[in-house]
C-alpha cells in the first residue's frame, strides 16, 4: 500500500509538473501570441507602402514651394491622400498662392494612420476635413510636379483624350525635370501617329526652360527621328531653342557626329540616343 501510494504521489507530483508546464508554456505562447498579431496586423497595414526619400524646393513664383517624402507611406490610388504610414514617416508640403502661406505636415499615429499639423499664414488651422481637403487638391500636383509615375499618368491622360490630352496635362507642369520626364514616357508610347509627334515637338521648346532637361527629352524621340522621316523637320527646328550654345553643340554632335546641322535637307542621325 505504501508503495503504491508513494507510486501515485509520485505519479500526481508529476502531473502536477506537467500541469505547471503546460501552464508556463501557455502564457509564454500567450505572451508571445500579441507581438506576433502585432507584427502581422502592421505588416498587413503597410501593405503596398513605398519607400521614400524625396526633397523638392521652388523658389519662384506661386505654387508648390517645398515638398518633402521621407519613409514608408502608402498613397491612394489617385495620390489624393495618405493611408498608411511607418514609424518615422512624415510628409511636408508648403505651398504659396497670391500671397498666402500654407503649410501641412503629416506623421503617423500609433496606428499608422496621418496626424496633420495644418496651417495657414503661421496659424495652426483644427479642421481635419479642411487638412484632407487642401490635400487632395494638393498632394497629386506635388506628385506631378515630382515626376513620380509618370508613365501611369501619361497613359491615363491618353485614355481620357488621346494625344491632346496628354499635351495639356504637359502644359501644367513647372518643373522641367518632370516635364522632361513625361515628354519622355510619350514619346516612349507605340501608338503615336507622326501628327502627335509633330505636336508634342512644337509644344517641348515652350515647355522646357532649362537646356539639360530639353537635351533629355530631345534625346528621348531620337529613336522616332531615325523610325519617322516626317518629324524630322519639327525635331531640328526643337534644336533651335536651346538658350546655351555649348548644350546645343554637344547634343547635336551626340545625335549627328558634327555640331553644326545645316541645310533643307535633314541629316543622318549617326549618333546614339541618350548620349548627351
Amino acid at each position: 500500500m505504501v508503495m503504491i501510494r508513494c507510486i501515485r504521489a509520485r505519479h500526481c507530483l508529476g502531473s502536477v509538473a506537467i500541469v505547471a508546464l503546460s501552464t508556463m508554456f501557455g502564457v509564454a505562447a500567450a505572451m508571445r501570441a500579441p507581438d506576433a498579431m502585432a507584427q502581422s496586423t502592421a505588416a498587413s497595414a503597410g501593405a503596398g507602402a513605398k519607400e521614400y526619400h524625396t526633397r523638392f524646393r521652388n523658389e519662384s513664383g506661386d505654387g508648390i514651394r517645398t515638398v518633402e517624402i521621407d519613409g514608408r507611406i502608402r498613397f491612394s490610388a489617385d495620390a489624393s491622400r495618405i493611408e498608411w504610414m511607418d514609424d518615422g514617416a512624415y510628409l511636408l508640403v508648403v505651398t504659396i498662392d497670391q500671397g498666402r502661406n500654407v503649410r501641412l505636415r503629416a506623421e503617423p499615429d500609433r496606428n499608422g494612420q496621418p496626424s496633420y499639423r495644418y496651417e495657414i499664414d503661421g496659424r495652426v488651422k483644427r479642421s481635419a476635413a479642411d487638412a484632407d481637403h487642401w490635400l487632395a487638391d494638393t498632394l497629386p500636383i506635388a506628385f506631378r510636379e515630382l515626376g513620380h509615375d509618370v508613365e501611369a499618368r501619361v497613359q491615363g491622360a491618353y485614355e481620357q483624350g488621346g494625344a491632346d490630352e496628354v499635351l495639356r496635362t504637359l502644359a501644367a507642369i513647372r518643373s522641367d525635370y518632370s516635364a522632361s520626364q513625361h515628354y519622355v514616357a510619350f514619346f516612349s508610347r507605340k501608338d503615336l501617329s507622326d501628327d502627335d509627334i509633330i505636336s508634342a515637338l512644337s509644344q517641348l521648346g515652350a515647355d522646357i526652360d532649362a537646356d539639360e532637361e530639353l537635351a533629355k527629352a530631345l534625346s528621348g524621340v531620337a529613336a522616332l527621328y531615325v523610325e519617322r522621316p516626317a518629324i524630322r523637320t519639327s525635331f531640328l527646328a526643337c534644336l533651335d531653342q536651346f538658350d546655351s550654345d555649348l548644350v546645343k553643340r554637344r547634343l547635336t554632335h551626340d545625335l549627328f557626329g558634327t555640331e553644326t546641322v545645316s541645310g533643307t535637307v535633314p541629316p543622318t542621325m549617326v549618333g546614339s540616343p541618350g548620349n548627351c
